[in-house]
């Protein structure tokens, strides 16, 4: 146990998950790669993980004020104020402690300006929209929206059954209230946008929520997930057996189990 006063990283760019206040990372959940943190000031502070969550990437880090890990959970190297380790392994170093916040700011959320038309692609369909100022999406069952490269602002998203969202080219989109998808659901670069990745997509959802219950950003199950988002004012929330690839930021970043994150972060 090394006791020093150690600094995380205060950049953006290492962290696959970056809460303000709470992280919870359900059973068997997989962080490929990439850093976890609390930032430390909100009223939790707390990085909670599940039985058997990996950490599979030895550069890999795990900060929080307090830190819970459970059994059969592997982390590597940690970084702490409390730590509860209910039968967790850690393979690195454990520092404390640690100096809070872990990020000074936040990254800035330019302000959603909705429109006043509403897009909804019909079950089965698929449409392409160019940039610009809509007010709420819905993209029925196996329904398909294309956005072409640029910049959005929407009311909000409501992704259905197998529905997709493509990406031609790097994009920022900003969301005034949620975003929902439900199962099997993709977003991310189109498959017919070769070398694009989520680094060159971004979502901005401003919903203000709290949990239990609320989100600002929810991704249901079995969803592909390759953008970066960042919920700044109500948590995100990631559904069990979810691939998601990105940066995910918000006051709080809830993970079900199974779910595999990888990090690409466009911040």
């Amino acid at each position: 146990l090394d006791v020093v006063d150690w600094q995380a990283p205060t950049e953006l760019s290492p962290y696959v998950i970056l809460a303000d206040d709470l992280v919870k990372l359900g059973q068997t959940t997989t962080i490929a790669d990439g850093d976890v943190a609390a930032n430390g000031t909100g009223q939790t502070r707390e990085v909670d993980l599940a039985p058997n969550v990996t950490f599979v990437d030895s550069a890999s880090r795990l900060f929080g004020d307090s830190i819970r890990l459970r059994s059969g959970s592997q982390v590597y190297d940690i970084s702490y104020n409390q730590l509860l380790n209910q039968g967790g392994q850690i393979l690195g170093t454990q520092t404390t402690p640690l100096t809070l916040p872990v990020v000074s700011a936040f990254p800035n959320a330019p302000a959603a300006n909705p429109g006043t038309t509403d897009v909804t692609v019909p079950a089965g369909q698929t449409i392409t929209i160019s940039p610009g100022a809509y007010n709420d999406l819905v993209v029925n069952n196996g329904a398909t929206l294309i956005l072409e490269e640029g910049g959005y602002d929407f009311g909000s998203w409501n992704i259905h059954i197998s529905g997709n969202v493509y990406f031609e080219g790097p994009t920022e989109v900003r969301i005034a209230q949620t975003l929902s998808t439900g199962p099997n659901a993709f977003v991310g670069p189109d498959p017919a946008s070769p070398g694009l990745t989520a680094s060159a997509i971004t979502l901005y959802v401003h919903e203000t929520a709290q949990p239990p219950g609320g989100f600002a950003a929810e991704f249901g199950q079995s969803n592909v997930v390759d953008v970066n988002v960042y919920a700044p004012n109500g948590p995100i929330t990631i559904d069990k057996l979810t691939q998601a690839t990105g940066a995910f930021i918000a006051p709080q970043v809830l993970i079900a189990g199974n779910v595999t994150l990888t990090l690409d972060s466009g911040f």
